[in-house]
């Protein structure tokens, strides 16, 4: 249980390693034999601890008279633990927790809750899980530094020889920001973007207003705050809803934009609003 704990730390270092040894071109995405790698390193030695974890508890679910209940138990405990522990995972891991704190912290979580088995037995001697609680609450405290570290080396394997300055993890997305006066963004290790480019953003703008007859109100689904709104708003608009259902990204590349366009976001002609796109048009 100690392994399985500290599996998932372990497999977001090495999958960050490993993505710089395996470097791809700049801006192009791993080939299939990269990805299988990447996968194996990252996800399976967790999943085949598990198995044999699970493996090992059966014959302990399976003695005495309730063999069958037992073994049953067993099978229930581990999908509601599965499914609550997904669920966790999901709510905590780029919404709350960075991925190296989220690690840590459930991996502690886990050991917490395996410690009462462990005091007659079942699951070795109870020093194993202290050790191993240790080591994740040392890790836990240096996650930050390890959290930058690593990012670092990962994202050296995706934009080599480009400077990373500030990246984020959100529940839809990785994103991450180079560059110097002109900054790339980045969204799952792919090329999303540059800005300040004022010359395309402003032909782009003055194109689309002027395809529309009258554009009063305009409904923008898109990247439109990295440098369209601010020339939109130049055209007789009366309004402007901006789509975008990751809150936290708009956030975070609203706060490296140039002041032009941070002060087109706050314009009070435009509005907001953080939710799916299918969902407001079937409003």
């Amino acid at each position: 249980s100690r392994q399985v704990a500290l599996s998932p730390l372990a497999g977001i270092v090495a999958g960050r390693l490993l993505r710089l040894a395996l470097a791809s071109p700049a801006g192009e995405l791993p080939g299939l034999g990269t990805a299988l790698a990447l996968s194996l390193v990252t996800l399976a030695p967790a999943g085949a601890l598990l198995g044999v974890l699970f493996t090992s508890l059966g014959p302990v679910a399976a003695a005495g008279p309730g063999t069958v209940a037992g073994v049953t138990r067993l099978h229930a405990f581990e999908a509601l633990g599965s499914v609550a522990g997904g669920g966790l995972a999901t709510l905590t891991v780029g919404a709350l927790l960075t991925p190296v704190e989220g690690a840590c912290a459930l991996g502690l979580l886990g050991l917490g809750l395996a410690l009462p088995a462990a005091r007659p037995g079942l699951l070795g001697a109870p020093g194993g899980l202290r050790g191993a609680a240790f080591l994740l609450a040392a890790a836990l405290a240096a996650a930050g530094p390890v959290e930058i570290l690593t990012e670092r080396l990962r994202f050296a394997g995706t934009a080599p020889g480009t400077p990373l300055r500030s990246f984020l993890e959100t529940p839809y997305q990785h994103l991450a920001v180079s560059g110097g006066e002109i900054r790339n963004l980045w969204s799952n290790g792919q090329y999303a973007g540059s800005f300040p480019d004022p010359w395309v953003n402003e032909g782009l703008a003055h194109l689309v207003a002027c395809l529309a007859p009258e554009p009063g109100r305009v409904l923008a689904v898109g990247p439109v705050e990295r440098g369209v709104l601010r020339f939109l708003l130049r055209h007789p608009v009366r309004s402007v809803t901006v789509l975008s259902p990751d809150r936290r990204a708009l956030a975070f590349v609203s706060a490296l934009l140039p002041p032009e366009d941070r002060a087109a976001l706050g314009d009070p002609r435009v509005r907001v609003v953080p939710e799916d796109v299918r969902r407001f048009l079937g409003r």
